[in-house]
């Protein structure tokens, strides 16, 4: 079993702004519903000279798919939060609000950065009995900043899907092995 933080490669692959400042706050999830009041905000592809691919991040903690992907993965984001309309171009993308917020974090062999409950945390361990269902998700001790995936090694998992769907843009970071 392994962990990852799965992101934007921002460097590499074009992503989202706000148009409007006031506006990042609602593209920023920290595994809150907000379907009930969601209303997309205007938004903008920061560097268009960048590789469009299927993976629009926002920033770390906010996952924005193309309409493609979403279609291809609908079955892992579905189970992993709330997939709320981003309007652009003409085009409906997906912010993913991952809500699948996991008690999962083993505190006592984390190392902190800095101190217990401060991030970045500098060395990840998780209980293996204590992961959901659901692929993608969050803890609470990093919530609004990072996206995890668990890859259970088993077949048919989330990371094998983006390899055989050809999903582009995205990175993925191992944080844990057990």
């Amino acid at each position: 079993m392994k962990v990852y933080r799965f992101d934007n490669a921002l460097n590499h692959y074009q992503y989202f702004l706000a148009e409007n400042e006031a506006d990042e706050l609602k593209l920023m999830t920290d595994c809150t519903p907000l379907a009930s009041t969601w209303e997309p905000p205007p938004v903008y592809i920061y560097k268009p000279r960048l590789k469009a691919g299927d993976l629009y991040n926002f920033h770390g903690g906010s996952l924005i798919f193309s309409p493609e992907a979403t279609e291809k993965l609908r079955a892992f984001l579905e189970i992993a939060g709330e997939l709320l309309p981003l309007l652009f171009e003409s085009q409906v993308y997906t912010l993913l609000n991952v809500t699948e917020c996991i008690n999962c974090l083993d505190r006592k062999n984390t190392k902190w950065r800095y101190a217990e409950d401060s991030w970045p945390i500098d060395h990840y361990a998780f209980h293996r009995n204590r992961f959901s269902e659901s692929s993608i998700f969050k803890i609470p001790e990093t919530c609004n900043v990072e996206v995890l995936v668990v890859d259970r090694e088993d077949g048919g998992s989330f990371i094998d899907a983006l390899r055989e769907q050809d999903i582009k843009g995205y990175r993925l970071e191992l944080l844990w092995s057990d």
